[in-house]
């Protein structure tokens, strides 16, 4: 009795310490709890079976916890267990000596020990039928794969199947100390079959014409990678008896050589995967599964010796190709080149001699290049020089029949003496008769000494077509690689001066804005005197006389507003850019101060680009801004509203006398600046717009107002015949844009830097708007007063003309856009 008991209680602690552990849940944590408990009352786990046999018994059992599913085990037995600190059995079960012995107890410790033996020892067909009746209820299509793999356990020799504990015990002690010695051998396989593999892919590749060799190593390739992920997949759900799958399944082929304990070995694999490792996988995730794993476990074993075969196969089958191919191109060549050695012999064995120094040099110099360049490069031209294998076999043949070589000639000149009364030529050729082939070239390859000259001399062959043209392709990329930063620089720099050119024109930058602002704010406040001089003359009727005067002197102002261009484009560098506007923010102070004298100023120019600008730019002071210019305008209605329709009408005749220079500015390279300048121009008149609409407030002025319905209606038509315009200037225009930036493209390539193209371009495009203006000008001059009815006009009316040439001409230099509406009638 208290071996019964002492046997219990050394369960029930395995079963303690498997719920205490942190993989309660898994069957990991009662092994690991099996080991350790063993180990600490001085057990040998690898003889005993009894607790081993229990504890398959119980990860059986369903329901939640070690303890609970310990005690309804012994329930189903027939036993009341009550757990007790320690006794210390004075023989216990796992006493080999005495296991036997018979023991006297009373009928119920009688009936407990022998269930509890029966139990322990009870044999696998009762944990098989024990596991079909389970499956049988999960699923009917596993109960079908256990029969027959029943049956074929069935089929094995009778002794065997009766001897099962014989031989299990048998594989314990001879298979236990050969998988610590395999383990190991096993792992560095599976790790290095990868790398061989690919090694024998990449070969495969290389000859496209092997077909066998290619199709038979992509097999072994992709099962490589299938035994590798075998292997990770057992490491990571961290179960053993899976490690122990994929390892027997590898051990097998060590046993397939001894015939002696094949049989042995066969029936051990079975009844271990079949039952034990089945049983565990199967319970921890109540999935049926064992059809699925049969089927792979049988597939598996098929597999191994085909693919095997077919490997060793595909390496012979590789070599004999190899020689067979060398060996008809030489044979041809010789038979076809019989009489014609003698002669050519020592030609050609010149010319080997100086192509084998130029590879010489060859050699040499790949490697400076790989010192000097990276493996980036290198490895992008490798990959075009592997993308022309395809061509190699055809270059092969050509290599062959250009370089002989005197030696190898004899050779084969030799053994096609000593065959030839053997083979005819022509099955020589066709190759029909292979078995009289493989005995005749095994005999040539041994008695041929110099069978690796010949192999040797192939392969020098192929890297010569190969790396030359593998060297040429290198060498272009070098020199573009040195010139690959100064051509983006170049270009970089060049957009960059053409987008600066751009927003000079447009005046819409910040610190572009402050630069001309400041250069014009100067200049209008010289021309101020001047404009009140314009509006005397058109007062008090001066003479023609006094007209030509003040027309030249504004020829000479416009000069002068040409070159202040100039020096803005020519200060626009870094260091007087950062000074100008360094400058403007500390004047920026006094905004307020010149708001307010602008209040006593009557220049129209003045007005609009310190209030009515600065008005869009400032948000912060929208409003004060806004009533300030109200009560600047109200003041200064009569003069304001008198200037406004003045310039609108020197505007429009403007437009119809710059028609010719329209016509040629058009032609030019400045097709974007009118399309950006026609932005300007409209938001230019907006402004004037609400100008005039703040008149009309005024009552003394109806015929002001008349002029302005009329003017309205005029500036409406001419804005939609604009639109109009400019759709068939870009249409018509398309093809000449495009010829035009792809010179500026190729111009930019010829340069030397961009600072000379910058400067160039300065130049043609100051020189080009000077002429034009000049020539335009000098038309102007020779034209004679227009006949009809505006002789009749009175001096007014004249002096209204040319006044309005002047205008119009510092409108033409403001905006460019005016020139484009060739269209607009008045």
């Amino acid at each position: 009795m208290h071996k019964f008991i002492a046997d219990l209680n050394l369960l029930y602690e395995i079963v303690v310490a498997a719920d205490t552990s942190k993989q309660r849940g898994s069957f990991l944590a009662i092994f690991e709890a099996y080991d350790t408990v063993l180990k600490r009352e001085n057990i040998d786990s690898t003889n005993d079976r009894v607790y081993y046999k229990f504890l398959l018994k119980l990860v059986q059992v369903q329901g939640e916890g070690w303890e609970y599913k310990f005690r309804s085990l012994i329930k189903n037995m027939g036993i009341d267990f009550k757990p007790i600190k320690k006794i210390t059995p004075e023989n216990s079960i796992l006493d080999h000596k005495n296991r036997d012995a018979d023991r006297t107890f009373t009928p119920n410790s009688e009936e407990s020990s022998k269930s509890l033996k029966d139990f322990f020892y009870s044999s696998d067909e009762i944990s098989n039928s024990s596991l079909t009746s389970q499956i049988t209820r999960s699923s009917p299509i596993t109960t079908k794969s256990l029969q027959k793999e029943n049956a074929k356990i069935s089929t094995y020799n009778n002794n065997i199947i009766k001897n099962a504990k014989h031989a299990e015990y048998i594989y314990n002690e001879l298979c236990i100390p050969i998988k610590h010695k395999y383990f190991n051998i096993w792992i560095k396989k599976t790790e290095n079959i990868c790398d061989y593999f690919q090694s024998m892919y990449s070969k495969a590749i290389l000859h496209d014409s092997y077909i066998l060799s290619f199709q038979a190593l992509g097999i072994w390739h992709q099962k490589s990678l299938y035994l590798k992920k075998k292997r990770k997949n057992a490491e990571n759900a961290g179960n053993y008896v899976l490690m122990e799958k994929s390892f027997i399944k590898w051990l097998k082929m060590f046993y397939k050589k001894k015939k002696k304990y094949q049989q042995l070995y066969n029936f051990i694999l079975m009844k271990i995967f079949l039952n034990a490792w089945r049983k565990i996988w199967i319970m921890q995730y109540k999935i049926a599964a064992l059809h699925f794993l049969s089927f792979s476990f049988s597939i598996w074993k098929k597999k191994l010796l085909i693919q095997k075969s077919i490997m060793y196969k595909a390496i012979e089958w590789q070599r004999q190709h190899l020689l067979r191919h060398i060996f008809i191109s030489w044979f041809t060549k010789t038979y076809l080149d019989k009489f014609k050695v003698n002669k050519s012999s020592k030609k050609k064995h010149d010319t080997f001699l100086l192509w084998k120094s130029q590879l010489q040099l060859i050699y040499k110099k790949n490697e400076i290049t790989i010192k000097n360049y990276s493996k980036k490069i290198i490895n992008y031209y490798y990959k075009l020089w592997f993308q022309k294998s395809k061509k190699i076999y055809e270059n092969m043949i050509k290599a062959i029949a250009l370089s002989n070589n005197i030696n190898i000639i004899k050779i084969f000149h030799t053994w096609n003496i000593k065959y030839k009364i053997e083979i005819s030529k022509k099955e020589f050729l066709s190759f029909k008769n292979k078995s009289l082939y493989k005995k005749y070239f095994l005999d040539w390859k041994k008695k041929t000494e110099d069978i690796q000259l010949a192999s040797n001399f192939f392969n020098y062959t192929l890297l010569r077509l190969t790396f030359i043209n593998w060297r040429q392709v290198l060498h272009l990329n070098i020199l573009l690689i040195k010139l690959e930063n100064k051509l983006r620089r170049k270009i970089i720099y060049k957009w960059i001066l053409k987008e600066r050119l751009i927003l000079l024109l447009r005046v819409r930058g910040r610190r572009l804005y402050y630069l001309t602002f400041y250069l014009w704010k100067r200049y209008y406040r010289a021309l101020d005197d001047k404009n009140n001089l314009l509006i005397s003359i058109l007062r008090n009727k001066i003479n023609h006389r006094i007209k030509i005067a003040t027309f030249l002197e504004w020829i000479e102002k416009l000069n002068f507003l040409s070159k202040s261009k100039k020096n803005a484009k020519e200060i626009y560098s870094v260091n007087i850019k950062r000074n100008i506007i360094n400058a403007w923010r500390k004047k920026n102070i006094n905004i307020q101060e010149n708001n307010a004298t602008a209040k006593y100023k009557s220049n129209y120019f003045y007005a609009k680009h310190s209030i009515v600008h600065w008005k869009e730019k400032l948000h912060k002071r929208i409003k004060a801004r806004e009533q300030h210019v109200n009560l600047f305008i109200y003041n200064h209605n009569l003069k304001l509203c008198y200037r406004t329709i003045m310039h609108w009408q020197y505007y429009f005749k403007n437009i119809v006398l710059n028609y010719d220079v329209a016509l040629k500015f058009r032609a030019s390279k400045y097709q974007c600046l009118i399309i950006q300048f026609f932005s300007i121009w409209t938001n230019k008149y907006k402004n004037l717009d609400i100008i005039l609409i703040q008149t009309q407030k005024e009552k003394n002025l109806k015929d002001i107002r008349l002029y302005f319905i009329k003017w309205k209606i005029k500036q409406n038509i001419i804005l939609s015949m604009n639109n109009n315009a400019l759709v068939i200037l870009i249409r018509k225009n398309h093809t000449l844009m495009k010829k035009y930036i792809r010179k500026w493209e190729l111009h930019i390539l010829q340069l030397r830097g961009p600072e000379i193209q910058a400067h160039l371009f300065k130049k043609k495009q100051n020189e080009l708007f000077m002429k034009k203006t000049f020539h335009f000008w000098k038309q102007q001059f020779k034209k004679k007063y227009i006949p009809g009815k505006e002789n009749t006009k009175n001096d007014d009316s004249t002096l209204f003309e040319n006044s309005s040439n002047i205008i119009s001409y510092n409108s033409f230099t403001l905006s460019p856009i005016l020139n484009k509406l060739r269209f607009t009638k008045l």
